[in-house]
């Protein structure tokens, strides 16, 4: 009864964490910790198949930890060359991230700035 208990307390505690660090994120590119969440997720369903390490980092990010697990496993890099190779496609996918919350705070601003106040 008290692995139980213990489970749900780290639950918690890795839960609040995440919701912290969305926030934080959130913050940073001055979008609210939903409309980060809502673009991550249309990302996700964007990746193709081949994007394995892709989808593992969305799995890990909607908590689905086997299915995280199991993908990033099978993506795992072999040797420096393939490391260089994730790393770049990865600075793409962040790329992409703030492109997208770039584009929405700049529609924000240029809407704050055309309505009457």
């Amino acid at each position: 009864m008290q692995i139980v208990r213990l489970q749900a307390q780290v639950s918690h505690f890795l839960e609040d964490d995440k919701e912290q660090v969305q926030n934080k994120s959130a913050e940073s590119f001055g979008l609210t910790a939903e409309e980060l969440n809502q673009a991550i997720k249309r990302m996700g369903r964007n990746l193709k198949a081949r994007d394995i390490f892709e989808k593992g980092v969305f799995e890990l990010y909607q908590g689905n930890y086997a299915k995280a697990s199991e993908l990033l496993a099978v993506s795992a890099p072999n040797d420096d060359e393939d490391i260089q190779a994730q790393t770049a496609r990865l600075q793409v996918q962040l790329n992409k991230l703030a492109d997208i919350t770039s584009t929405k705070v700049r529609h924000f601003i240029v809407k704050a700035n055309t309505t009457p106040q």
